[in-house]
């Protein structure tokens, strides 16, 4: 199963939270997905760090898609 458009928007979002110490990011994680979606958005999560340095070329297009939480 893949994640709907506002996972995929709280993912980039939680990507984009280097400054925050990782408990705060961890939490949030844990706040936004519920437990039968966590596996699908760590899998995609995992996707997107494997491919960061490429993604980060795009963050700026799809931020003009995708909503900024």
């Amino acid at each position: 199963m893949s994640m709907n458009m506002e996972e995929t928007a709280t993912v980039w979002s939680l990507l984009k939270s280097d400054l925050r110490p990782i408990e705060d990011v961890v939490a949030e994680f844990n706040s936004k997905f519920p437990r039968d979606r966590r596996f699908t958005a760590c899998n995609s999560l995992s996707l997107l760090l494997q491919a960061r340095p490429l993604a980060l070329n795009f963050l700026p297009l799809l931020g003009s898609v995708l909503p900024i939480v």
